[in-house]
């Protein structure tokens, strides 16, 4: 309210209140603010006053009182201005632009944007930052910025906290990676911001930019993903299966488990020098030696198919092998290799036995049934040579010797030798009429 106004309203007189005493208006025992007492004490009003003689010094001292609660609400409202003079003169200094192309900026950008003063009273207040701290704006324009970054202050010192986290970003400085802290909601709760701080002079006064990013969904993504790849390599590592990574392009393994390593007889050092470009070639059956690498429309869908790998010891293992691409940039392929020798081994058993019972069923010939028997033997070990002999009638000698892999020669003697106890080990058996071992056909009395 200003001094003018004042000026117009017009003075309220003051009139005696019957009395049946004497004929002041204020006695001693009137009930006064013990302000006004102790100030019409020192004028000299404590005793009982008379309206007609005192009223003129009286007057004067109340309008003083009146003058002086004026000035204060003067000193409020120019206040009050200097404070919308700076917010306007911040926002037209801060873009070059006009205030409502920085309004449209500021209610549309992602980010929360915060201006406080150098003493740390928030300026500005735009419209994300309403939506991720439930504040209005009114509810935080003047209020200190530690309402909202409860860590900002360095040692208990917000203008310290303020040069510190705006150091790294001032000219010349070089350009730092935002920094992260703890913000506070207005329900209290703590949750992790990006913050990034710069400091601009406006109208004489130094001005502190503050942008921030709620970091809560990307730092769960980051946990989720660290948790799936710890669930991934747990799962890699005790899968009873051979499992690796390939780089199509190269051919070369990039990681594999624990089982791989024991499979190819390498250590997890020597990882990226094991080369699987065999197994590459075998899933496009490529031949031998090609460079060319496994085609995109080979990785669209998962392949199964058998491979043959010759281990460090030179032993050939049977493996099924799965391939299924790995999503991403990168042309990755997962390899899960799974030995099928015995599988395989069982398989060819029962082929072989299959083999027999047909050739029975069908009533082949004797020697066919016998050859198809001895494949049977010899499927079991590939270092197994099986012989089988056909009794003549009279039992004095072999009149055929089935045998794949027994030498012609061989055959043909024992198709030629008498039954006897030193004419080898089917003949000795056949003569002793029980089963004859030996472990060595050039040193054994029955080969003689």
């Amino acid at each position: 309210m200003s001094n003018e106004s004042n000026a117009t309203r017009p003075v309220p007189t003051l009139q005696p209140a019957a009395d049946s005493g004497a004929g002041g208006v204020f006695t001693a025992g009137t009930s006064l603010h013990p302000r006004l007492r102790s100030q019409l004490d020192a004028l000299g009003f404590g005793r009982a006053l008379d309206p007609a003689a005192e009223l003129n010094a009286l007057l004067p001292f109340i309008s003083k009182q009146y003058e002086q609660m004026d000035e204060e609400r003067r000193g409020v409202v120019r206040s009050m201005q200097m404070l919308a003079e700076e917010a306007r003169n911040f926002t037209q200094g801060l873009t070059g632009a006009d205030a409502g192309q920085l309004r449209a900026v500021l209610d549309h950008i992602k980010d929360v944007v915060i201006t406080v003063t150098d003493e740390g009273a928030v300026c500005i207040f735009n419209p994300t930052g309403e939506q991720l701290f439930g504040y209005s704006q009114a509810e935080l324009i003047g209020v200190s910025i530690v309402r909202l970054l409860p860590d900002l202050p360095v040692q208990g010192s917000l203008a310290r906290g303020l040069q510190v986290f705006t150091a790294e970003f001032r000219p010349g400085g070089g350009k730092a990676e935002p920094r992260v802290t703890q913000a506070r909601r207005k329900d209290g709760v703590l949750f992790p911001v990006e913050l990034v701080a710069s400091q601009v002079h406006i109208d004489r006064r130094d001005m502190f930019v503050i942008c921030l990013r709620d970091m809560s969904e990307r730092l769960a993504a980051e946990r989720a993903l660290r948790d799936s790849e710890t669930r991934y390599r747990t799962l890699v590592e005790t899968a009873p299966e051979v499992i690796v990574v390939i780089d199509a392009h190269t051919g070369c393994c990039t990681d594999a488990n624990e089982n791989a390593l024991e499979f190819f007889g390498i250590k997890r050092a020597q990882v990226t020098t094991l080369e699987l470009r065999d197994l590459l070639q075998a899933a496009e059956q490529l031949p031998p030696g090609s460079t060319q690498p496994v085609s995109e429309t080979t990785l669209r869908t998962p392949l199964i198919y058998e491979w043959h790998h010759r281990r460090h010891d030179a032993q050939l293992v049977a493996t099924e092998v799965r391939l299924m691409p790995l999503p991403g940039t990168a042309a990755l392929v997962r390899a899960s290799i799974t030995d099928i020798t015995e599988r395989k081994h069982a398989q060819t058993i029962m082929a072989g036995e299959r083999n027999v019972f047909e050739r029975i069923a069908a009533d082949a010939p004797l020697g066919e049934v016998l050859a198809a028997t001895v494949t049977l033997a010899e499927s079991i070990s590939p270092d197994y040579v099986v012989s089988v002999g056909r009794l003549g009638h009279d039992g004095k000698s072999f009149v055929e010797v089935v045998g794949a892999r027994l030498p012609a020669a061989l055959r043909a003697a024992e198709e030629n030798t008498v039954i006897d106890v030193r004419n080898g080990s089917s003949a000795a058996a056949v003569y002793l009429g029980r089963a004859v071992l030996v472990s060595n056909v050039r040193t054994d009395p029955y080969w003689q």
